[in-house]
């Protein structure tokens, strides 16, 4: 429906006659916020996995590759040592990348020593902008960029940050596109879940 045409419509004129009345429009507001504040994080976890920012794609086979860090270290997917991996697709001028950045952090130095790698492939252009953020940051992971190699395309990547968890077998476990920092508590399930599996 185009915004000209909203008002002649029988919803509109309702919907402005309870506009019209400020009390009843107070306490209905009102009545919202104290809904909100109660239920916040039941209808955060709602809207998450409705818009899909939540886990999207499971038990499908990983696209194997091989990239080079900013070390000069290579990558592979399946990984080489058998470990999981978990996987991640950001930008240094990607806002919700570089608030997940701290947590992500946190993760790679809460599984230091177990079997998980930690990649992150790197969509920006300029490769010493790159380098002077992780060198801020000291991010501790291992971090690529993706270049020309269509690794992202390959992902089905549609925004970022996005992230996967791949078990050792090239599975992909769990994919999650956006952030909030209550998806560290499902990315440390998932990865627990798959350090429990013995091989």
């Amino acid at each position: 429906m185009c915004v000209q045409n909203l008002k002649s419509n029988l919803f509109w004129k309702g919907f402005s006659k309870f506009l019209s009345r400020p009390l009843l429009f107070q306490s209905f507001f009102n009545s919202g916020l104290m809904f909100l504040k109660k239920f916040h994080r039941v209808f955060f976890v709602s809207l998450v996995l409705l818009l899909g920012c939540g886990n999207k794609a499971q038990t499908r086979e990983a696209f194997p590759f091989k990239i080079k860090d900013l070390k000069g270290l290579e990558l592979s997917v399946p990984d080489a040592q058998k470990k999981i991996v978990f996987l991640e697709f950001w930008a240094t001028w990607c806002p919700p990348c570089v608030m997940a950045s701290p947590d992500i952090e946190k993760l790679v130095e809460e599984y230091k020593g177990k079997n998980i790698q930690f990649i992150h492939i790197s969509l920006d252009q300029d490769e010493e902008v790159l380098k002077e953020f992780v060198l801020n940051r000291h991010m501790q992971g291992h971090v690529a960029l993706a270049g020309d190699s269509g690794i992202d395309t390959e992902y089905h990547v549609q925004g970022i940050p996005s992230f996967f968890i791949i078990d050792k077998n090239g599975i992909i476990g769990g994919a999650w596109e956006g952030y909030h920092p209550m998806m560290v508590n499902l990315w440390r399930k998932k990865l627990d879940q798959l350090l429990s599996i013995k091989s």
